[in-house]
């Protein structure tokens, strides 16, 4: 795959900025949503998502084959967020809050999820824009390691709220307000998406790799991050 040129520009940034790289794609294609992080976060590998190891980007089906440039590193997955910060609003099917509530003692209602499995257990107050705070929440879930680049880059996810709560509430929004601790006061929020590719994004390397790696029982080796 030859080398070429491409210019992404940030709207987040609201600026142009010129990346140097191979990609995955051809060069009269759009690159993949969320990739605009690459310039923040720089791969040393030529992507591929189509051979058989994960290091160097991977299929996400759960996104339509969403190809996720590497593997996010530990730091990453367990990022400790702002306490205040704005993004979109999504929600779980039935049953599967409802479920991740049960095994933290959380009543029903009261769960939410973040992409980073470093907050479980944290409260959390959430507020659409014009109406007043709700909560407290408790973190009782996480994105699962394969899902999180596409979630925050590309989709800007900030967090996930249960089924029940979503029929009293609503099920998405494209901008919820979190915050994290005592019901708030003053909130100046940040945007998650852009924090995230600029402040805690990064790949794993070297030996970090053998460490996602999950050794089953029998002795065999399942490839990180799982896909399901």
């Amino acid at each position: 795959m030859r080398t070429f040129l491409i210019v992404i520009f940030l709207a987040m940034a609201a600026m142009p900025l010129t990346i140097l790289r191979q990609q995955p794609w051809p060069p009269e294609a759009e690159p993949p949503p969320g990739y605009y992080a690459l310039a923040f976060a720089p791969v040393t590998w030529q992507i591929d998502c189509r051979d058989d190891v994960a290091w160097n980007g991977y299929i996400v089906p759960d996104f339509g084959d969403y190809c996720v440039p590497g593997l996010l590193s530990q730091a990453t997955l367990n990022a400790q967020f702002p306490r205040d910060f704005y993004g979109v609003l999504s929600s779980y099917g039935p049953y599967a809050m409802e479920i991740m509530e049960d095994r933290a003692g959380v009543r029903r209602g009261h769960g939410v999820a973040l992409t980073t499995c470093g907050m479980m257990g944290f409260t959390v107050w959430l507020r659409i824009p014009g109406e007043d705070w709700r909560g407290p929440f408790t973190v009782v879930d996480c994105g699962a390691p394969a899902h999180a680049f596409y979630q925050v880059a590309a989709m800007g996810l900030a967090v996930e709220i249960g089924y029940e709560t979503a029929q009293a509430w609503m099920p998405a929004a494209p901008r919820v307000d979190v915050h994290i601790g005592r019901r708030p006061g003053a909130w100046d929020g940040v945007c998650l998406a852009d924090w995230w590719v600029r402040s805690a994004l990064d790949w794993e390397t070297g030996y970090g790799l053998l460490q996602h790696n999950i050794t089953r029982t029998d002795g065999t080796i399942e490839a990180w991050p799982p896909l399901e």
